[in-house]
């Protein structure tokens, strides 16, 4: 609130720390603006917003598998980036009334139904894998 130009509010990441940093950091983040697929992955793990800056189809599809919202406000392809007022857009978007909160939402389903999904798909597994022990195979 009181300064004056939010720099001291704004880490920029030219190297790469270890993982509980990145999350510590991204967990007190309102959002965090990405050219690597991993920092969107890792924002999304501790449901902080993402703005992907994607120079690969892989950031578009992790966008598009939280939510076609997402692919479609939040991530920026670096082969059409003019200036910097490209990523003007999806910052308005982003800070839009209730914008957050839905974007927060979406991460938090996703995970929670992806999850759900693979969890008993993995039972599964190990519980065949027992049984056919079991059974001597």
């Amino acid at each position: 609130q009181g300064d004056v130009n939010g720099l001291d509010r704004v880490h920029m990441l030219e190297y790469l720390p270890d993982t509980i940093h990145i999350l510590q950091l991204l967990s007190a983040s309102k959002f965090s603006i990405n050219y690597k697929l991993h920092g969107n992955v890792l924002s999304a793990a501790v449901n902080t917003p993402f703005i992907s800056i994607s120079y690969h189809l892989k950031s578009i599809e992790f966008s598009r598998f939280i939510d076609l919202s997402i692919e479609e406000k939040y991530s920026i392809r670096t082969d059409f980036i003019q200036s910097a007022d490209d990523f003007e857009e999806a910052l308005q978007n982003l800070h839009a009334d209730g914008e957050m909160e839905r974007y927060q939402q979406l991460l938090k389903d996703k995970i929670e139904t992806t999850d759900l999904k693979y969890n008993s798909m993995i039972l599964e597994l190990l519980k065949d894998i027992l049984l056919r022990r079991l059974e001597g195979r």
